[in-house]
């Protein structure tokens, strides 16, 4: 049985990560995303496109959770169809689903939240 924890929703500029790129600025990027995140972002023509929608997929997955969640506890990876795939850390054994798209200016995100009973 599958109890729905929430859903979630976020939005973020790409701006905010192009004025930061990532080898002036590592130690922030390792704040929030993993090693394995990095190297998926750092290999895309436009990282800063890539790091917005992850940022905000990540957003989006802490906003439905009512748990303790840090950005490091959420990867965001891709399946061999290069659709979103979620690995939550936590002992509360979360599980997530999410969609995310970008544009130049704008990445979003919306997630769905739930644990296994």
């Amino acid at each position: 049985m599958m109890d729905i924890i929430g859903i979630g929703a976020d939005i973020e500029e790409v701006q905010r990560f192009k004025d930061k790129p990532y080898l002036d600025n590592q130690l922030f990027y390792k704040k929030i995303f993993t090693i394995e995140e990095i190297e998926q972002c750092l290999i895309k023509p436009s990282p800063e496109q890539s790091f917005a929608a992850r940022f905000a997929a990540k957003e989006a997955i802490i906003k439905s959770s009512n748990k303790r969640l840090w950005f490091t506890d959420i990867v965001i990876g891709q399946d061999q169809n290069r659709r979103p795939v979620v690995r939550i850390n936590n002992p509360q054994k979360l599980n997530a689903e999410v969609s995310f798209s970008h544009t130049k200016t704008h990445a979003l995100a919306m997630a769905l939240v739930w644990q296994l009973n």
